[in-house]
């Protein structure tokens, strides 16, 4: 074995192993490996974006909605502008394009590419996006309350 050789199965070693040490969760993200969230733990932002996506299959579209924004945070719909915006605008996108994050409608299950942390506390999901290769992104932010409320969804 050359020195060369040597030195590089050194250094692809220490990547791995400083690889691992971020997390098995980052590592997946970092090779562009999904995580399915099936059954998401009350409370959680995840259990935020799944009851978004529930809501956004249900048939009934004033049932759907009331559910939807009960998910949204206070400061969405705290002038009726938002209020409209997401009314006319985003919630009839994402009702139209949810079959693409949903992995299994029983479920409404969805695959997470990517999750950061921001600064002001609020929680970026990068959802799989069926036709796409670019993941889409859903913001959670905790409300007055304490429950996790989405702040922007591009879904």
């Amino acid at each position: 074995m050359t020195v060369l050789t040597r030195y590089l199965t050194y250094v692809l070693l220490i990547a791995f192993v400083l690889t691992l040490s971020a997390g098995c969760r980052t590592l997946k993200y970092k090779m562009g490996i999904a995580t399915t969230v099936d059954a998401a733990e009350p409370g959680t932002p995840e259990a935020t974006i799944q009851a978004a996506l529930a809501a956004a299959m249900q048939l009934d579209e004033e049932v759907a909605w009331g559910q939807f924004r009960q998910l949204l945070h206070s400061n969405e719909i705290k002038s009726p502008q938002g209020e409209r915006e997401w009314r006319t605008m985003r919630w009839p996108r994402m009702r139209r394009q949810v079959q693409l994050f949903v992995v299994d409608p029983g479920k409404a299950s969805y695959k997470v590419l990517n999750e950061r942390t921001l600064d002001d506390g609020n929680i970026e999901f990068y959802l799989q996006n069926s036709q796409s290769d670019l993941p889409t992104p859903c913001t959670v932010k905790k409300d007055t309350d304490g429950a996790w409320r989405i702040t922007r969804c591009s879904l």
